[in-house]
């Protein structure tokens, strides 16, 4: 994901504004008592409240409920009092029972309070759409809080692009580039270095399929999908030279940097955003907010779900975006990514490339494919939807374990048929109806 910024924003009451060219979005559904007995989610009857459906690999539908209507919201309270369930249908309950993992939604969660408004804002940061959406005790809290949420990855796309040349990583990764360059180590931010940090421990949990230094391959890759021609071995070779996480040391006393080797670039592409919703989630709940959702392209994180209801509804689409979404999973407090070659591919000598480059051979990885990931924060969801495309289903499975309360699932094409794999502890699913 290229990190620069670039943003405006627009208050809303819906998603009808959300940018379309993002890559993949989410659909949340808000389950209202009417759709008990015919085990779909529908718009409030009363308030008429809908919106307008984005494409991407996730879709998001955030639309008021039945409970902002009084009546209603009593009579489902005595279905919840009676029922001792919340926001679902008894179809998706009994598909709730079976979910394994923590990151999906749990019975003995505490309830939200159901007279809350909800307010959503989009901006654009990281070259990316991003939207927040917030319910809070009035209008004004829930705007102060998305505002403030935006303002923190405002502040983060300065630490952590790799495209703003006023941005720190940006400069740390320069001084490699002077003449007769002599490594020296430099303070950093604490942002910056969690996120290095961070990144190195993925990159040894991910067999090498995860790795910051990857920037002087993901240029040269980007070069080749706009030529339309593989790389010349001897510039991936010297591309390779510059890359590898060996070449990091870090001073966590000091919060200091050592980049050892000449020509680096450092590229959060793969971490960055996911951070930066986890940090932005942070603030939020700084604000009092307890229940919230933020998107940005692919990367979805969700709190403590909407009033009345039991989950967030996500809808994974299939493998070919212009093909309607059939199935949905139910989130609480957790973290969702899909990395894949839906919207970035090239076709060069006749074979499918996505623009998610393998650090160990500075080729793009083939497709069509995609790579869901679930997990407690949305910086391990993202880097390792990004790892785990690289890595392939079969040497996934072998990497996951090392990793807790995380799921994945792959879909790729094989021979003219879609192939589905799903790793352990990957929730349910639960059939997404179109309203």
């Amino acid at each position: 994901m290229d990190l620069f910024q670039s943003y405006s924003y627009s208050w809303s009451h819906s998603l009808a504004n959300l940018d379309r060219r993002r890559h993949t979005i989410a659909r949340a559904f808000f389950l209202v008592p009417a759709a008990r007995s015919e085990n779909r989610p529908v718009p409030c009857e009363l308030c008429h409240a809908e919106a307008e459906p984005s494409q991407g690999v996730h879709r998001l539908l955030a639309g008021e409920t039945l409970f902002r209507c009084r009546l209603q919201k009593l009579l489902f309270s005595i279905v919840l009092a009676i029922a001792g369930v919340s926001g679902c249908s008894h179809h998706d309950k009994d598909r709730l029972d079976h979910s394994r993992p923590a990151t999906v939604v749990r019975s003995d969660l505490q309830a939200v309070e159901t007279d809350l408004v909800k307010e959503s804002m989009s901006q654009r940061h990281m070259g990316l759409p991003w939207l927040i959406t917030v319910f809070a005790t009035d209008s004004a809290t829930g705007q102060s809080a998305a505002m403030a949420a935006f303002r923190e990855v405002a502040r983060l796309n300065k630490v952590l692009s790799d495209y703003d040349s006023e941005a720190e990583l940006f400069q740390l990764s320069d001084k490699t580039n002077l003449p007769h360059y002599v490594p020296s180590h430099v303070f950093v931010s604490e942002d910056l270095f969690q996120v290095l940090r961070l990144s190195i421990d993925f990159h040894s949990k991910t067999r090498a399929a995860f790795d910051p230094t990857v920037g002087p391959l993901t240029t040269l890759w980007r070069q080749s999908r706009r030529s339309g021609r593989m790389p010349v071995p001897e510039k991936l070779s010297a591309a390779l030279e510059s890359v590898g996480v060996d070449a990091i040391v870090l001073d966590a006393h000091q919060k200091s940097v050592l980049l050892t080797k000449p020509k680096m670039r450092l590229d959060f592409g793969g971490i960055g955003v996911g951070y930066a919703i986890d940090r932005a989630m942070d603030v939020l709940r700084h604000h009092g907010i307890r229940s919230a959702m933020i998107e940005a392209s692919g990367d979805i994180a969700v709190s403590l779900p909407p009033p009345g209801q039991n989950a967030w509804r996500i809808a994974i689409a299939p493998l070919n975006p212009k093909e309607p979404s059939q199935e949905a999973i139910l989130l609480v407090n957790a973290a969702i990514t899909t990395s894949g070659d839906a919207f970035q591919a090239a076709e060069i000598d006749g074979i499918r490339y996505s623009h998610i480059v393998d650090p160990r051979t500075g080729l793009g990885t083939r497709g069509p494919t995609a790579v869901t990931v679930i997990a407690k924060d949305c910086t391990t969801a993202d880097a390792l939807a990004t790892a785990l495309t690289v890595l392939g289903h079969t040497e996934a499975v072998e990497v996951l374990p090392d990793f807790e309360d995380v799921s994945a699932r792959f879909v790729w094409m094989d021979g003219g048929n879609v192939n589905h794999f799903e790793s352990l502890h990957w929730p349910q699913s639960v059939p997404f109806n179109q309203p």
